[in-house]
């Protein structure tokens, strides 16, 4: 309200003022009123719009850190998620290796059995 009460002495003033200078009766005066409160419902409706501006502001502010937490969650979730693909990748491949080593040896005990059957 201090604000108001600035913006609104200096034009209170200068409208003495120019009351003064043409020596106008009344009329100048409910003018310099009229004027007055137009001013102070300007401000009124600056204040207010100012206040709605910063509202909003303060709302977009919260859903930003909304989103962040969020996304970060979500990062948390893929992080989990990749290492645990990881790790079942890793294990198909383990498997795979394995795998391949049994089949050489059969590949072996196979070829050794042929070579024995020959040999009967």
């Amino acid at each position: 309200m201090a604000e108001t009460q600035d913006s609104v002495d200096p034009l209170l003033k200068y409208l003495d003022g120019k009351q003064e200078k043409y020596v106008v009766t009344k009329e100048l005066g409910s003018y310099a009123k009229e004027m007055a409160c137009e001013v102070l419902r300007l401000n009124l409706a600056k204040e207010e719009c100012r206040a709605k501006e910063e509202r909003k502001t303060e709302d977009f502010w919260r859903q930003i850190v909304a989103m962040k937490t969020e996304q970060m969650k979500l990062w948390g979730r893929i992080g989990a998620r990749t290492k645990a693909h990881n790790r079942k990748l890793q294990r198909m491949n383990e498997l795979m290796a394995s795998l391949v080593e049994e089949m050489k040896k059969h590949k072996v005990e196979l070829a050794d059995w042929v070579k024995k059957l020959t040999d009967c």
